[in-house]
């Protein structure tokens, strides 16, 4: 064994860490309170925003980091008001690549996941 490997007991511990790690976010995820985000004021907001901006908020909403939680309906809304507020074909485009790529993240993360629950 190499200095920094882990032995096969080191790796069952972690491994079984990790599933109770997930197992307790999952009930955390079960009472979090979703708060309806897309009201008057946050869509009047949303009409004198920049498309690349709500195209930002919806990527950062969609993978989540340490100030914006990760919220599927709130980045797929934030990408329809980009879309709806588009007005040329180069902000289309834009809106479209943005949400094909967290498409894509999805995916593959999904992939990813459906690997690891095999082995």
């Amino acid at each position: 064994m190499q200095q920094g490997e882990l032995t096969e007991e080191e790796l069952q511990q972690m491994q079984a860490e990790e599933r109770i790690l997930e197992e307790k976010l999952k009930e955390v995820e079960k009472t979090r309170k979703y708060n309806k985000f897309f009201n008057a004021s946050s869509l009047a907001l949303m009409k004198a925003c920049p498309n690349d901006i709500l195209c930002e908020l919806g990527v950062r909403a969609y993978t989540g980091s340490r100030d914006v939680p990760q919220d599927l309906i709130k980045a797929n809304g934030l990408f329809q008001q980009a879309e709806l507020k588009a007005e040329t074909n180069y902000e289309r485009s834009q809106v479209k690549y943005f949400h094909s790529m967290t498409e894509k993240f999805r995916l593959q993360q999904e992939w990813v996941n459906s690997k690891r629950n095999i082995d």
